[in-house]
């Protein structure tokens, strides 16, 4: 019987020293950070804007989310709830929309949040030479400037699962919602 409290005991104080030495190092990171992720799609960029835009629609092709109600607006005035896989709720608001290349988006912050902060995306026309044909492409960028409060959200954005996942997965899913396969470049 000694040596199972013994275990237990090693384990669970095992798990604290662990807990807090990732809450200790989260708190030595900036709450800050500035990332980006951009991919090119041979959609033009209307299509691609409006697609992007439609916040209601969105569920329709983003595997990260199980439902997106728009609140109220559209366009420069959306005001949009999503839902993701796991339950929690985000409310957006737009709060840059020129109805054809850029569209800047802000989670509402609420008190008691881990985390805040903007996506712009940017859409650019562009072009690709090969051999004597040339191909129309459209770039899109999105830079996340976010904030990340809890300390070992903070570490695992960081360390673990790093600040570009959620652009890379929702550019890849639009991709796909194209119809076509695309390669995604992040920095962080």
């Amino acid at each position: 019987m000694k040596t199972f409290w013994r275990w237990t005991g090693t384990i669970f104080f095992a798990l604290v020293f662990i807990f807090l030495t990732i809450a200790g190092i989260g708190t030595t990171l900036p709450v800050d950070h500035h990332a980006w992720c951009t991919a090119a799609y041979r959609r033009s960029v209307p299509f691609l804007f409006a697609a992007v835009e439609a916040d209601d629609t969105s569920v329709n092709w983003r595997s990260s989310i199980k439902s997106a109600v728009l609140l109220s607006g559209r366009g420069p005035s959306a005001v949009w709830r999503e839902t993701d896989a796991y339950g929690k709720t985000l409310t957006f608001r737009t709060l840059a929309d020129d109805g054809k290349s850029k569209l800047v988006r802000q989670i509402d912050f609420e008190p008691g949040s881990a985390f805040a902060g903007t996506w712009t995306y940017m859409f650019l026309p562009g072009g690709l030479m090969a051999g004597h044909r040339r191909y129309n492409l459209t770039v899109l960028t999105i830079t996340e400037d976010g904030q990340i409060y809890n300390p070992v959200f903070r570490f695992m954005g960081r360390y673990v699962v790093g600040y570009t996942q959620s652009m890379r997965t929702y550019l890849l899913d639009l991709g796909r919602m194209a119809a076509e396969q695309t390669s995604v470049i992040c920095t962080q």
